[in-house]
């Protein structure tokens, strides 16, 4: 893992296996608004990143320590998020339709008006999260029930 300052700002490079069309062991510089679609940042230890409107569609975070990370408006639609801790991580208006959430720490996690469509929640821990206006239609609940279509704030 690298860390660079420059100025005031911090920026984390950390090894990312990306999709084909990138550079073999080219680096996903962590920051607002990267493309590291397809990534592998699985087991890596990103806690109160800045992620604001970054692209990790498809990205592999399993296992990934993502507590107070800052996802706002990030697109995570089809991530492997299981067994992350993301507790106190904000996802608001985020896409993280058909991400596998089994088993993530989301206690105290920002979830306000994101796509949680097709989702899977089996197993994850959603105390205290904030879910106002997230959506989880066909979604898998945290006790493995689907949640029907217009399901909004919590399964139904």
């Amino acid at each position: 893992m690298r860390l660079t300052i420059l100025g005031t700002m911090a920026f984390l490079a950390v090894a990312c296996s990306v999709p084909a069309s990138a550079q073999p062991g080219q680096s996903c510089e962590i920051r607002p608004r990267v493309d590291c679609a397809g990534g592998d940042l699985s087991g890596q230890a990103l806690t109160e990143a800045d992620l604001a409107g970054a692209d990790l569609s498809n990205a592999n975070l399993a296992g990934a320590d993502l507590r107070g990370a800052d996802f706002y408006h990030a697109n995570l639609s089809g991530a492997d998020l299981s067994n992350a801790r993301l507790s106190g991580a904000n996802l608001s208006r985020a896409n993280l339709s058909g991400a596998d959430l089994s088993g993530a720490d989301l206690t105290d996690a920002q979830i306000r008006s994101a796509d949680l469509s097709g989702a899977n929640l089996s197993g994850a821990d959603l105390a205290r999260a904030e879910l106002t206006y997230s959506g989880f239609d066909d979604a898998t609940w945290t006790d493995g029930r689907s949640c029907a279509k217009d399901s909004v704030g919590e399964c139904r």
